[in-house]
Parts: structure tokens; sequence; C-alpha cells
């Protein structure tokens, strides 16, 4: 099997400012951020709750593409305050255009054998904490959108 040349970017986020949560590991989130980087985003504002893996991304992602491009915060989707810093932050770099909420979590047992405390933590994770963000950057979009 033939595995195709890595295509490069195309400048499909230039100008942009692309906001991604639980970007921090080597997963979705992670391969977003590089990817919005390489498609030519302005700048990219990334969060996770893991502060030394967030610390060791942004090193990483600034000594490749600029310090001027990648900003990331500690987020946790579950607590307002951090969702309001982070749109902050993407605020100080023009505001959202992109947001990406990556933020989720699986079920630490099986269905069967989930507790309800288990289940609403997936919720307020995956779901709850997708709304958050979306009123949060969505807010923040409308009053930049009017000048405020």
């Amino acid at each position: 099997m033939t595995i195709p040349d890595y295509v490069q970017g195309h400048d499909l986020l230039a100008d942009k400012v692309v906001v991604v949560t639980a970007a921090a590991g080597a997963g979705i989130g992670a391969a977003v951020v590089r990817r919005s980087l390489e498609e030519g985003a302005r700048a990219v504002v990334f969060s996770d709750t893991h502060e030394r893996r967030l610390g060791e991304a942004q090193e990483a992602l600034s000594a490749e593409f600029g310090d001027d491009r990648v900003w990331s915060t500690v987020c946790d989707v579950t607590n307002n305050n951090d969702i309001i810093n982070l749109m902050h932050l993407a605020g100080t770099q023009g505001g959202v255009d992109v947001m990406i909420n990556n933020a989720g979590l699986g079920g630490t047992a099986s269905v069967l054998e989930m507790t309800d405390e288990q289940w609403s933590r997936v919720l307020d994770i995956s779901l709850t904490g997708t709304f958050r963000c979306v009123r949060e950057a969505g807010q923040e979009m409308v009053g930049w959108a009017r000048g405020a």
C-alpha cells in the first residue's frame, strides 16, 4: 500500500483566529492546532486541562510556527471562568473566527456499570462544555461584530 504525500496547506485559514479546546495531547485537538497553523491561521489559541502538556505543546509549536501565532491557556470546559479567559485570550488576537470544541470525555466504565456521577461528568465535559464554549464564543463574536 502506498501512503500519499502529506498535503501541504493552502492558506484556507489565512488571517483567521482559531480556538481549540483539549488540544495539548497527541490526538485530534493537537492535529487540528497543527493543521490550522499549516493552513495559515494568523493565530491559534488552544487549551487543555493538563498544564505540563499544554506548556510543552506551546513551546514546540511556537518554535516551529512563531511565538506570535501560537497561544495557549489552561481551560477546563466545566468552569465558565476558564472559558471566559480562553475567549479573552482569543480577543487579544483579534477575536474568534473558528471555534473547535474538541473537549470530550468517553465513559470511564461500561455504560452498563456507569454510575450517575460518572455519566454526569461525561455530559458536563462533552455536552455542557461544548454549550458553554459556543455561548461564550458567540457572545464575543456578536460583540466584535458590533464593534464593542
